[in-house]
């Protein structure tokens, strides 16, 4: 049924895992629409007690996975190409880099770079730090600069290890299934269907 549905609808999609998240997301968003006030307050609060109580775990994971990914860059890893082993790149490094830096950083600094730290100059996210303090510029240039870092590229980079491999050493489709079931350094078959769809 799922697959003549996605059929009729032109969906290139995995229809069990296409469906089934649109549902969830459908039935989430009908009962938040009723009980907005109550929703956003509970997000509010989780958000808070996030930030409150597992901010290190959230810091310490980021910069472990940055030393995780240099130590993968400087090791025999980093030399393996994306594409066949005689594939050269369609772009030199400077080439790159312009591109990533006005797509990404460009776009990101010209505005976050002064809107985020004012912001959290003159609001504070931390109790008992006054708005226009010594203490709230410190903290806003910390924050913006930690946003701003390789912190911030590590957590693009760490999905992009399990995608990028798969889909160009061993010329699996784009759809995340797809790359979480095959492996990606041999290359050599599946692995758990239901592991990639649950992912």
């Amino acid at each position: 049924m799922l697959e003549r549905l996605q059929r009729r609808l032109g969906l290139q999609t995995i229809p069990g895992v296409f469906f089934t998240s649109a549902g969830i997301a459908a039935l989430f968003v009908a009962l938040a629409i009723p009980f907005d006030e109550a929703v956003a307050g509970g997000f509010g609060q989780l958000t808070g007690w996030v930030a409150r109580n597992l901010g290190w775990f959230y810091i310490l994971s980021v910069s472990s996975l940055l030393i995780f990914l240099l130590g993968l860059a400087c090791s025999r890893y980093g030399d393996i190409r994306l594409g066949a082993d005689d594939s050269r790149p369609d772009y030199s490094n400077l080439t790159w880099f312009t591109m990533l830096f006005a797509a990404g950083i460009g776009t990101i600094l010209m505005f976050w770079g002064v809107a985020e730290p004012i912001s959290h100059f003159a609001n504070p996210p931390y109790e008992g730090v006054d708005p226009g303090s010594g203490q709230a510029a410190s903290d806003a240039m910390t924050m913006a600069l930690y946003h701003f870092g390789l912190h911030t590229w590590t957590i693009f980079a760490m999905p992009c290890q399990a995608w990028l491999l798969p889909i160009f050493r061993t010329g699996t489709t784009c759809l995340c299934e797809s790359a979480a079931c095959s492996i990606p350094y041999s290359g050599t078959g599946p692995s758990d269907p239901l592991a990639g769809r649950l992912m």
